[in-house]
């Protein structure tokens, strides 16, 4: 059975969900994702964040044995939402150089191409446990808490984020 985890924080929340390699993975990430974002009213992240998510989620399927366990966690503080799928492969992934382009004909690779396109920041980090975290922040209309009126501050980094590409 899957943990869910789904915490609201002073300065924002978070929700963790463990889910199998299988079939209906990258439905289920991306479902997840849209219910996730549009409880904490932020509807008009939710195609960004789904692509991202289902991206991240087939490149663990790629590498990933059926019924392996990865985890999928989005936080939200005031300005941010990071997107994170966590596995245990040691597979790094191979982000696009920023002037590379798009090869239409390439077997693979298309898909970190998107995440490029509609991330703020991406990367990809190990723990000291040897889990393999892949992330990217999409940046809120709003600072969380305080409404639409509230403007955030582009380009700044969320705390929780390191190795920024």
């Amino acid at each position: 059975m899957a943990r869910v985890v789904d915490q609201v924080r002073d300065d924002g929340a978070m929700f963790r969900r463990a889910l199998f390699v299988n079939a209906d993975a990258s439905d289920t990430a991306r479902l997840l994702t849209r219910q996730v974002l549009d409880k904490w009213g932020l509807a008009e992240l939710q195609d960004d964040a789904e692509t991202i998510v289902g991206e991240f989620v087939a490149n663990v399927a790629a590498v990933q044995a059926q019924g392996t366990l990865f985890g999928l966690r989005l936080i939200l503080d005031r300005t941010w939402v990071v997107i994170e799928v966590h596995d245990h492969s040691a597979d790094e992934p191979r982000w696009p150089a920023p002037a590379q382009e798009l090869d239409l004909l390439a077997e693979s690779g298309r898909g970190l191409f998107m995440v490029r396109a509609l991330a703020n920041q991406y990367g990809h980090r190990f723990t000291s446990g040897r889990i393999k975290i892949v992330w990217a922040t999409l940046s809120v209309p709003f600072a969380y808490g305080n409404g639409p009126e509230s403007v955030t501050e582009a380009g700044r980094a969320p705390s929780s984020v390191s190795e920024c590409r």
